[in-house]
């Protein structure tokens, strides 16, 4: 009787919390087939990956090298996603729609569809793969800034009135604070509702079915939520220039040195927004 092989795959991504959770549908997949799946990127995303998959992938810290021969000799399929940011910052030199529309969930379809794996499937589903057991609170969490991209926040106006308006409830946290991605991981799972700007936070809250709000600065809903199902309502920006779908910022910034597209949001449309929701 003949077996079948088991294939091993190296999943390779330094950092880029939102870009890690999007391959997680196609290591959900390629489990289901039996493949042997190793991460490599940096420790801190550790925490996430044994959040959503235990022990059953394999994680190595990132290490920076360019004899990829070497590197990566041991297993049968590799896909490489640390260039992702490199296709971006491309396409801000070229203005036609297409290079407008080049994202995150194109490119990690683009990536896996090319890594030669037999059992990657043409179409697979970026929404609500995991069913993570919830002890659900009554937390609103907001997130109002990303650390990986200057437009992606509101500005400090905005938040202050928010802050004010929810300054005696204390079922509203806003940019809350977590020891590691575990934690971070277990409070958006469980709570009533998330608050936040296109960054990762998003991503988790949509993959563990958790209701979003998303404020939207750079990119528009069509390309980004188009991939998405769960409970979502976006909020954009509303500057003539949004949305230019950079992730770091397709313009030059204002006086005070900010992207304008930050100052683009009513705090009192997103207050009446949150409580209409809950």
């Amino acid at each position: 009787m003949n077996e079948t092989k088991t294939h091993t795959v190296l999943i390779s991504l330094h950092n880029g919390l939102g870009d890690l959770i999007l391959t997680f549908p196609y290591v959900n997949h390629l489990l289901a087939k039996n493949y042997i799946v190793t991460f490599e990127t940096v420790t801190y995303n550790f925490d996430l990956i044994k959040y959503f998959f235990n022990e059953s992938v394999n994680l190595i810290p990132y290490t920076h090298s360019l004899d990829y021969s070497q590197k990566y000799k041991q297993y049968d399929y590799v896909v490489n996603l640390n260039n992702i940011y490199r296709f971006n910052d491309m396409s801000k030199k070229f203005k036609d729609k297409h290079a407008m529309e080049l994202n995150r969930q194109i490119l990690v379809m683009f990536l896996f569809l090319n890594s030669h794996i037999r059992d990657v499937p043409n179409s697979l589903s970026l929404s609500n793969p995991f069913k993570i057991k919830k002890t659900l609170t009554n937390q609103i969490l907001f997130f109002s800034n990303s650390r990986s991209a200057d437009n992606r926040k509101i500005n400090q106006l905005t938040l202050d009135n928010i802050k004010k308006f929810y300054k005696d409830r204390n079922d509203i946290i806003i940019d809350p604070r977590y020891s590691n991605l575990y934690e971070l991981c277990e409070a958006i799972n469980n709570a009533k509702l998330v608050v936040t700007v296109d960054t990762g936070t998003l991503h988790l809250s949509e993959i563990l079915s958790t209701p979003w709000i998303g404020l939207f600065t750079n990119n528009c809903e069509n390309i980004l939520s188009k991939y998405y199902v769960h409970n979502k309502y976006i909020i954009k920006s509303n500057v003539h220039c949004s949305p230019c779908n950079y992730h770091g910022g397709g313009c030059d910034k204002n006086t005070n040195g900010e992207f304008e597209c930050i100052n683009g949001f009513d705090s009192t449309h997103i207050i009446s927004t949150i409580e209409n929701l809950v």
